[in-house]
């Protein structure tokens, strides 16, 4: 579009002819000035500007006489229009899928539907423009019941959706509270979702860190999982080495060596189970020994120097990074990347499979145990040596077979023995032939319980009278003739039987067992006459009050006097044989006596010196007898110990 401009060429005061101006204006309404020059003006001089040359006088009178342009004649130079009143910010903003989706989560915050028929909702990355009026109704409705505690079945999307909406702050007013509904909502359905646990530990530990949360961890790890980050891993052994004793599983403690332990020929051919069940308790056993003799456990005496991380937030969830930025700078402590940490586990780990192969009589010894000081080593070896102890002597108890009593049988019995002293203590009444039909009923109706009745024929009238006392009642304690207390587990009557003459009644294998088959049987003998009943033994009950009636030194009573706390647990732990012991070490080494005591309780000395120790370790943290003697240490303490 063109504006054609007059030309000025008559006008008698322009110096410079063949003038020509075009105005140009284009499809945004902004105009262009284009002036072209014609004539001769190519050798014209210019005139020069005030201040280079020029009279100033002469100037300002030229000025003066220079005619005013007409009225109504355009000017030759084009004036700019005024700039356009554009908003950018508002007119040409850019709005991310993220940043859509938070306005419209917060314009949706509390919106709620009827009840809805679910509808499934399977997407990536979900959002609301994704979903379908049914999958839109169904969403809200199920929302408002998760808030409410209820959490029906649903799709994996829709949870999706909802922990967006939680992660910028939609449905929550306290941070708290906001975690809270993460979690639970976490918790409900991890089950039927495992994809879940990927990516919620990640995003409550960013969820922690953006709101400067101190919240305790969700959850703990025997295998840490294959995806987690090293923020969280770094965070599980911090954990894990600051509880008290230290909590480390076998698969955390592989984490921490620098071999593969699990490769090795004592672990894949025997030692597996032994590897996985001591070796984690011996690092917490270490752990605390050197707590209480150094004051420093493995966390302080192994810390490595902090380094800081950046960490991306909320990963693969639809977030908007405006809301608290895209990263953050972590400072954490590299436990299980430091070298010293990991050559001392190593060190420790070898050091037990060692020990396990001795005791297993496996061939073989690991190196690289050197980095272990000998004060560790031999509380180790004195561990494991109990520990392996303890567990083959209740393999061996378990093999025993366990004798129990039929009380059925036993009850069977018992109404038999009374058919049978009522036929005995019939005088006179009936004859011969109907006290043997008689008989032989009882016979016939115990045909599954084995015994043998018999008796010599005998005179109507005349009766000798003789006793023979038959005791079913465990725990009351009848005698015969001879003395015996027989007892038979389970049965409550005990009678007095008179005869003719000298008769012998056998009650035969009460046969007792497991459903298994096993053959445990156990007889008992009844006899009329002078023959004494024989003792009945209850098996594992009777030598375990035999045991505990030995291990009561006969009457003694023990007071020791400690005021620290550590030491009354101590005291109140210890049995009167360890007093015993502890007493007598206290004038020194006295293996005769050691000796005397440990076959009174029916043990050996050196499992009672490792009981005490053991019992020292758990509560003042350190090792009382050293051989057999007490630590020069606390010899003191054995001062208060009297007896009364």
């Amino acid at each position: 579009m063109k504006n054609e401009k007059p030309d000025f060429n008559n006008d008698k005061n322009n110096h410079i002819k063949h003038i020509r101006q075009t105005t140009l204006v284009n499809d945004q309404g902004i105009r262009f000035a284009e002036i072209e020059f014609g004539g001769e003006e190519r050798d014209m001089p210019l005139a020069a500007r005030t201040g280079e040359g020029l009279d100033p006088d002469r100037e300002q009178d030229r000025q003066t006489e220079a005619p005013q342009a007409p009225m109504g004649r355009s000017s030759l130079v084009v004036k700019p229009q005024q700039p356009l009143d554009l908003n950018l910010d508002d007119s040409f903003r850019y709005l991310t899928k993220e940043q859509q989706f938070a306005l419209k989560a917060r314009e949706l915050a509390w919106h709620t539907e009827q009840e809805a028929p679910f509808v499934p909702f399977k997407t990536y990355w979900p959002t609301y423009e994704q979903m379908s009026p049914e999958q839109f109704r169904w969403y809200f409705y199920w929302r408002e019941e998760v808030r409410s505690g209820r959490y029906p079945d649903t799709d994996l999307s829709y949870l999706f959706l909802y922990f967006y909406e939680l992660i910028h702050g939609v449905g929550w007013s306290d941070p708290r509270q906001g975690y809270d509904l993460m979690l639970q909502a976490w918790n409900a359905y991890r089950e039927r979702y495992a994809k879940l646990n990927m990516y919620l530990r990640e995003w409550l530990y960013d969820f922690m860190i953006v709101h400067h949360l101190d919240m305790p961890i969700p959850e703990t790890y025997d295998r840490l999982p294959r995806a987690i980050s090293p923020e969280l891993k770094e965070r599980e052994y911090m954990q894990r080495f600051s509880l008290q004793p230290a909590e480390l599983t076998w698969e955390l403690l592989c984490g921490l060596l620098d071999y593969d332990a699990e490769k090795s020929r004592f672990y894949q051919e025997s030692g597996r189970k032994d590897m996985q069940r001591y070796a984690p308790r011996v690092v917490a056993l270490v752990d605390s020994y050197l707590a209480k003799k150094t004051g420093q456990r493995f966390i302080d005496r192994f810390q490595p120097r902090p380094r800081q991380v950046k960490r991306y937030l909320f990963r693969s969830a639809v977030y908007d990074h405006g809301l608290h930025g895209r990263t953050v700078v972590l400072t954490i402590l590299s436990l299980s990347e430091y070298a010293p940490l990991r050559a001392y586990m190593t060190g420790l780990t070898r050091l037990t499979e060692n020990k396990l192969r001795e005791l297993r009589g496996f061939k073989g010894r690991l190196r690289g145990t050197e980095a272990i000081g000998p004060d560790v080593a031999q509380l180790v070896e004195r561990y494991l040596t109990k520990e392996i102890e303890l567990q083959l002597e209740a393999e061996r108890r378990k093999s025993i077979p366990e004798v129990q009593i039929d009380t059925r049988k036993l009850q069977r019995l018992q109404r038999e023995s009374d058919e049978v002293r009522d036929m005995l203590l019939v005088e006179g009444a009936g004859s011969e032939e109907a006290l043997s039909e008689k008989s032989s009923l009882v016979h016939a109706s115990s045909d599954q319980s084995p015994k043998a009745v018999s008796s010599g024929k005998r005179k109507p009238k005349s009766v000798d009278v003789v006793q023979a006392v038959m005791d079913f009642d465990a725990g009351l304690p009848s005698e015969d003739s001879s003395g015996m207390e027989p007892r038979i587990k389970g049965t409550t009557n005990a009678t007095t039987v008179k005869a003719a003459k000298p008769t012998t009644v056998e009650t035969a294998k009460a046969t007792t067992g497991q459903t298994t088959g096993e053959p445990h049987a156990e007889t008992a003998k009844v006899t009329l006459g002078t023959k004494a009943m024989p003792h009945i033994d209850r098996g594992p009950e009777t030598e375990a009050r035999k045991a505990e009636e030995t291990l009561q030194p006969h009457g003694q009573a023990w007071q020791w006097d400690v005021e620290d706390d550590d030491w009354q647990q101590l005291a109140e732990r210890l049995t009167p044989v360890h007093m015993e012991i502890l007493h007598v070490l206290k004038a020194g080494p006295n293996s005769a006596a050691l000796q005397s005591i440990a076959e009174r309780a029916g043990s050996m000395p050196a499992l009672l010196l490792d009981e005490i120790n053991e019992a020292a370790m758990d509560t003042i943290g350190d090792l009382l007898i050293d051989g057999e003697s007490i630590a020069e240490e606390y010899s003191d303490k054995m001062n208060a110990l009297k007896r009364i």
